[in-house]
């Protein structure tokens, strides 16, 4: 089975191109983000964008892709570095046998840091979306980065409340609950 793991942002399209495209496109999608209001009971908006920008690429994801399953990876704070390596290596361990590969793109450098240190040091697949340059790349255990060219398409009128073609570019954009 095909895993990967990602980390939301507020960028959410480079979390979707690696699942776009079909290479890269896991079975199941690990979407670690953060999310602790001060008050449970009464979690603000700024404190809910994570959470939203997560449910966005679900939404997505499942509409295009319904046998690629998404789950959430809550996390309580961006910068608790032992906490992220802790959750990652504990994804990886639960199912050894599959083939597991990081999207490093998205979340904050001490989010993306320690999971990458981890999944290059188990020899795993580590994939960063350059989408000003509209490629990816992939980062081998050699650090030897391999181009992996975009050739997925995403049909912007099946999914017009999400995604929208800029007229003059060629860059995709996901927009946020319907931003």
């Amino acid at each position: 089975m095909k895993k990967m793991l990602c980390f939301i942002s507020d960028q959410v399209m480079p979390n979707f191109i690696p699942v776009n495209e079909p290479t890269t496109r896991p079975d199941v999608l690990y979407a670690v983000y953060t999310f602790a209001p001060r008050d449970p009971n009464k979690p603000t908006d700024s404190e809910c964008k994570m959470k939203h920008k997560f449910a966005t690429l679900k939404y997505v994801v499942e509409q295009k892709f319904p046998r690629t399953r998404v789950v959430p990876v809550e996390l309580k704070d961006e910068y608790d570095t032992k906490t992220i390596y802790d959750r990652c290596e504990s994804l990886l361990n639960e199912s050894q046998d599959d083939a597991w590969s990081l999207n490093a793109t998205g979340g904050t450098k001490l989010m993306s840091a320690p999971a990458f240190s981890l999944f290059h040091a188990r020899n795993k697949d580590v994939i960063y979306v350059e989408t000003g340059k509209s490629r990816m790349v992939k980062v081998n255990s050699n650090w030897i980065i391999s181009e992996v060219p975009f050739t997925g398409s995403i049909d912007v009128e099946k999914h017009p409340v999400f995604m929208r073609l800029p007229k003059g570019t060629h860059h995709i954009y996901l927009h946020p609950w319907g931003d």
